[in-house]
């Protein structure tokens, strides 16, 4: 029968996941396996170690000392090498800009300047892992770095450089400049991402994809069998190794495709909402909004964010380079750079429904005005979480969305004439997700509202802790109550829903609060609105 999942419909995307990553067959040793699975802090302490600086200024040197403490370990080797080049080389966001005049990127220049662009950061790799007598060799492409946007139909082919090695009979990826740090605007910040270390060939195409067109040489580059299509790489979901890591699958999205068939782009009628549902683990404990109170998620556990941007005016894409790669039949050429203004929260939800045992849906669905918008998921390990840090923050999926404007004197145009949207709710910390009313922060005096939030899934255990069950309820503008409760419907009361249907505002203006008993007479909210 026919897949229910988008990314098995979707022919690149199904093409990349039946892939087969080249292998040396003359290795007959220990598997390598996911970079989880090893203990890196020797390779990583002795990189940033102050001993380094006396050899930190000779390539051979530099490699000896880095790699010697790991003889006959290839892995650790590479690693060492890799996080002194992340911790002690800056990108050089002036030369990328075109601020000034690129100086030399080879291996010696850049050991003496400790910055560097892309090509850069690849050839030090490249001449430390040769210096070493580790196999290694530098590629050139495009990559969803700096300066792309979800949706883009028009690729750099020299745009980027990282490397490629072979490690314990595996062909593995490695970019140095992305696991340096962040370029937020013009200023670079040093920020160590071990996720480009050791990449697989199949996650590693979500993001890069290398400049040579003939099918046995692109084999060769990307060390996958079928080899991707520059057209197959821009048609792909725009995701990074943390969408693979999270073994994350796109079961839908409304509008997807368009007429170029891209998973990182939708296109709606003004009434079709904007929906995406994705599929998790249950293991990897993906979840939405913070945690219940009293509870102690698992350090490990993961978080999701997701935003939708009103986008700026397209600007067209840069077709500069001598190598460019274009994809045919797509519905635009420009590229879109998110707004500024406060994003709009979709609504989030989960559901068990349909999923494979073991594994949870995530349904996000927002209403959006007709025009340009970008639509991001980010996610954030528990651990990683700290009061005023902003990163590490890891993308998961972009979305570029095009809602088309109603025809004039339809039931959408005469919707639109009619709405007092603005601003959506103000949404606040809560493991409560709220799910209705989410289109405007303004609600009508008079109107009959339904108030629907849902509880977040249970644990692995089964368990769901008793904050989470604590009382739900609407506060109106008099500091009455209306309780919120499980709905009639099963299903729904499985998935963890509370509701209050048709509630009446008919207690003045004001504010009106979504909130939650914290104890006998203290509550927190979830959601503010204001009665007008």
């Amino acid at each position: 029968g026919k897949s229910v999942y988008l990314d098995e419909q979707h022919g690149p995307t199904a093409k990349l996941r039946s892939a087969v990553a080249e292998r040396d067959p003359t290795y007959s040793g220990p598997a390598l396996g996911h970079m989880s699975q090893h203990d890196f802090g020797a390779a990583d302490t002795h990189a940033m170690s102050p001993a380094v600086a006396a050899h930190a200024h000779d390539l051979q040197q530099l490699a000896g000392f880095l790699t010697g403490r790991f003889a006959g370990d290839a892995l650790q080797q590479y690693r060492a090498l890799f996080s002194w080049i992340a911790h002690n080389v800056s990108y050089d966001v002036d030369a990328f800009l075109h601020r000034k005049p690129q100086p030399p990127q080879t291996a010696a220049e850049v050991l003496r300047r400790r910055s560097a662009v892309c090509v850069g950061y690849a050839d030090l790799f490249r001449q430390l892992c040769t210096a070493a007598s580790l196999p290694c060799e530098t590629l050139r492409g495009a990559a969803r770095g700096a300066g792309s946007a979800p949706a883009d139909t028009v690729a750099d082919l020299e745009a980027h450089a990282w490397n490629a090695v072979l490690v314990r009979g595996e062909h593995r990826f490695v970019d140095c400049t992305w696991g340096a740090g962040t370029v937020n605007g013009t200023q670079f910040s040093f920020a160590f991402t071990p996720h480009w270390f050791m990449v697989r060939p199949q996650t590693f195409a979500l993001t890069h994809v290398p400049a040579e067109t003939d099918v046995r040489a692109a084999a060769a580059a990307q060390h996958l069998d079928p080899p991707l299509t520059h057209q197959d790489w821009l048609a792909l979901p725009f995701a990074t190794p943390v969408f693979a890591a999270l073994r994350t699958r796109i079961v839908s999205l409304s509008g997807a495709g368009g007429a170029a068939g891209m998973l990182s782009y939708a296109e709606l009628t003004a009434d079709q909402p904007l929906a995406l549902v994705l599929e998790f683990p249950d293991e990897l404990q993906v979840a939405a909004g913070a945690p219940p109170a009293g509870a102690a998620p698992s350090p490990d556990a993961w978080r999701l964010f997701a935003d939708v941007y009103a986008a700026l005016p397209a600007r067209a894409a840069a077709v500069t380079a001598k190598a460019t790669a274009v994809l045919a039949g797509a519905p635009h050429r420009d590229q879109l750079d998110r707004g500024a203004v406060k994003p709009r929260k979709p609504a989030v939800r989960w559901s068990r429904a349909g999923a494979r045992p073991g594994h949870t849906r995530w349904i996000f669905e927002t209403e959006l005005p007709p025009g340009n918008a970008i639509f991001e998921i980010n996610v954030q390990k528990e651990k990683e979480i700290k009061p005023g840090v902003v990163f590490p923050v890891h993308r998961l999926l972009g979305v570029r969305v095009l809602v088309h404007p109603p025809q004039p004197g339809s039931r959408a145009s005469q919707a639109a004439a009619a709405s007092t949207d603005g601003p959506g709710p103000t949404l606040y910390a809560s493991h409560l997700s709220l799910l209705a009313p989410t289109a405007s922060r303004r609600l009508p005096q008079g109107s009959r509202q339904t108030f629907r939030v849902q509880l977040p899934p249970p644990a692995r255990g089964g368990a769901v802790t008793a904050a989470a069950k604590a009382p739900a309820f609407v506060l109106l503008p008099d500091s009455s109550r209306v309780l919120l409760s499980p709905p009639s419907d099963g299903a729904a009361a499985a998935d963890g829903l509370l509701e209050a249907r048709d509630v009446l505002l008919d207690r003045g203006r004001g504010p009106v609060r979504l909130a939650w008993e914290t104890g006998p007479r203290s509550f927190s909210f979830v959601a503010e609105f204001e009665c007008v």
